[in-house]
């Protein structure tokens, strides 16, 4: 047995000194695996399923690795899991010194320059609550040794400003600032050169990625071991990495920052042509690329478009370059004499000339013509700015136009970029394989000569949960279908004593259904808003007795409700990809040019995958019991059911209403 799995085991270290350690043999599996990977080469995909306890069976065999082994997650909440809990528990078990080290995104660390400046900006004390909340902000900066904004707690207003306090590319000026050597992102490389053990996000990883291949250095230190927890989500951050998106409304911010900065901080050079210039020929550009409907976004090919949008898109780039020639002259002068009232004279100039690079950058990106890539524009509303003023409204009913460009399949810069320099990478989630295997994955994300292997859950499904898939509810693609789906979910609500969560693949579906629970749902109703958080609404929903509570796609993974707040778990339809959404449909697209048929090889895998990840937020321990339920008839009518039903948990499936009621009701 390895060593690894030997501390898991029955008679290990961690049973002894752990309270309420309990052996599985799946754990001592994957740790034996994960272990064998790290200390030879290669890749392993492990799927574990919920209740093995897959953080331990990975962080143990990255401890002994006795090199750098760099861990990747989804989420800032199990990146502050394995830092803050998981990792100092074990080390202190296993007696480790091993140094461990945790990087997050710029945007969640402060600046000390914008903060001190922000400090004088009295418009926030005029709002109670951000008054209260500067007050916490202060006594916290005073205090905090690392600077990372997730240990304030309570804040109660809005926080749009705190990007403008933060240390983002654009208001980081380098070694240019007095504080740079108390910096906490300074601090905080050094301390991840330092490590062993170091935690990152997917969006950090590929963002160091991206660094490495245009040779402006690095994100992260070198390393040779990675694993990926919640692997699931890497082509998502990865898509995001490699995009390129510029809205209609963008160069209207710029050239309003720029005209008012020039004008307070150097008005002997505030005469700028380029500036208006440059707005009317964005104008001029955005004009050509907008979608022809509001409400659908519309595809674009950039060699295919008219002669005048590359024109314009050139002159664009001339006076952003004319205007950068210019931010540099007048950084040097603001250098020689800063402005007399105190203002962001050389400082503000760094920052608005990275900011005027970044979208020439950004710009010359999404005009190119590039293979495996598909570009689009959409109509979209815009939210508020990051200095939390508003932004003014745009035609076409307060929404603006987005271009956007990204690569059809990420995998392809995965593997060269990222996983073949590499000794060792192991990816593990829940939700990996399909049909008991990982082709699909293992192309989505890039991984070559991968060793397999699917982890069941220790859970007793057949004891613990029935499946209830309805053969006698409408077609869900028939107008019919949302009061259908409100009536039965208000049945079963009624039957599991509230306890419910019910997802939705879109906001109209929960809207409607959820008008009908709100008037007729004896028990309380919490909804999920557009553009709100989840995390005080799950809180809420965990505290209230026979709540229900409806979410979209931010709760079908992540949510963990173990014990009788959950017995009813709704699901209102198959997890399709929207097929109006450019990136699916070209990734549909090119799922049918290499296999004939890209609803099998795209549409139904990318569902089997969203769907299992929604259902595995129903049963979370071994005591947990419950009814899934998923509204969606074609699940057991079309011959791709089979299929999907194959990926998910063995729940039991029944039918029948009354059975499914009879079920809930013998709940406790």
């Amino acid at each position: 047995m390895s060593q690894a799995a030997d501390f898991l085991g029955p008679r290990g270290v961690l049973s002894e000194s752990l309270p309420g350690f309990e052996h599985r043999a799946g754990q001592v599996e994957m740790a034996a695996r994960v272990e064998e990977t790290l200390q030879g080469d290669g890749a392993l995909m492990i799927e574990a399923g919920t209740g093995i306890g897959k953080s331990f069976a990975y962080l143990i065999p990255a401890l002994l690795c006795g090199e750098r082994v760099v861990i990747s997650t989804a989420t800032k909440n199990l990146q502050d899991q394995l830092f803050d809990k998981d990792l100092p528990q074990l080390q202190r078990i296993l007696g480790s010194r091993v140094p461990v080290a945790r990087m997050k995104g710029r945007e969640n660390y402060l600046c000390r320059l914008e903060w001190q400046k922000f400090q004088t900006e009295g418009d926030l004390k005029l709002d109670p609550r951000r008054g209260a909340d500067l007050r916490r902000i202060a006594a916290w900066a005073e205090k905090t040794k690392t600077g990372d904004r997730d240990e304030i707690r309570g804040l109660r207003g809005p926080t749009e400003y705190w990007r403008g306090i933060s240390t983002i590319s654009e208001n980081c000026i380098g070694r240019r600032c007095p504080h740079h050597e108390e910096c906490h992102l300074t601090t905080l490389r050094k301390a991840a050169h330092a490590s062993q053990i170091l935690i990152v996000n997917h969006h950090l990883l590929v963002a160091d990625l991206i660094v490495r291949q245009t040779d402006f250095g690095e994100v992260l230190p070198e390393y040779e071991h990675l694993i990926v927890d919640e692997a699931h989500r890497l082509e998502d951050a990865a898509t995001h990495g490699f995009s390129s998106t510029l809205s209609g409304a963008a160069a209207d911010r710029l050239a309003t920052d720029l005209t008012r900065f020039l004008k307070r901080s150097a008005p002997q050079l505030a005469s700028l042509p380029a500036v208006g210039k440059l707005k009317r020929s964005y104008g001029d550009l955005f004009g050509i690329l907008a979608p022809e409907r509001d409400d659908s976004p519309q595809v674009f090919h950039p060699e295919s478009l008219p002669a005048e949008a590359g024109e314009h898109a050139e002159a664009v780039s001339v006076q952003l370059q004319a205007i950068e020639t210019h931010l540099l002259k007048a950084r040097e002068a603001l250098k020689e004499k800063p402005p007399p009232d105190g203002s962001d004279g050389e400082t503000g100039a760094e920052r608005l000339l990275k900011r005027v690079t970044e979208f020439r950058v950004e710009l010359i990106s999404l005009m190119a013509p590039r293979p495996d890539y598909v570009h689009w524009s959409v109509f979209q509303r815009e939210t508020a700015r990051p200095d939390g003023g508003k932004r003014r409204a745009t035609p076409r009913r307060g929404r603006t136009c987005f271009a956007s460009a990204a690569p059809v399949h990420p995998g392809g810069e995965l593997r060269h970029g990222l996983f073949d320099p590499l000794k060792s990478c192991v990816l593990t989630s829940a939700t990996l394989a399909l049909d008991g295997g990982f082709d699909y994955a293992a192309d989505a994300l890039g991984v070559t000569k991968t060793a397999g292997r699917v982890v069941p859950s220790p859970f007793c499904f057949e004891d613990q949960a029935r499946l209830y898939v309805p053969s006698d509810l409408v077609d869900p693609r028939n107008p019919g279908f949302p009061d259908a789906a409100a009536e039965r979910i208000l049945h079963l609500v009624g039957a599991s004593r509230g306890r419910a969560l019910i997802l939705f693949t879109s906001w109209g579906n929960l809207e409607r259904v959820g008008r009908v629970l709100g008037d007729a749902c004896p028990f309380p109703v919490m909804r999920q808003q557009r553009g709100g958080g989840h995390a005080a609404l799950l809180d809420s929903f965990r505290k209230t007795p026979n709540a229900v509570l409806l979410g979209v796609r931010s709760f079908w993974e992540g949510v963990d409700v173990p014990g009788d707040a959950l017995t009813l778990l709704v699901i209102d339809k198959l997890p399709f990809p929207v097929p109006s959404n450019p990136l699916h449909r070209a990734r549909a697209d090119r799922a049918e040019e290499a296999t004939g048929d890209g609803f099998s090889n795209y549409s139904v895998p990318q569902a089997a995958l969203t769907l299992k990840q929604g259902l595995g937020r129903l049963i979370r321990t071994q005591q947990d019991v419950g009814l899934a339920a998923v509204l969606d008839s074609r699940l057991v009518r079309m011959s791709y059911g089979r299929r999907l039903l194959r990926s998910l948990p063995p729940f039991p499936l029944i039918t029948g209403l009354d059975e499914a009621t009879g079920f809930l009701e013998s709940l406790p």
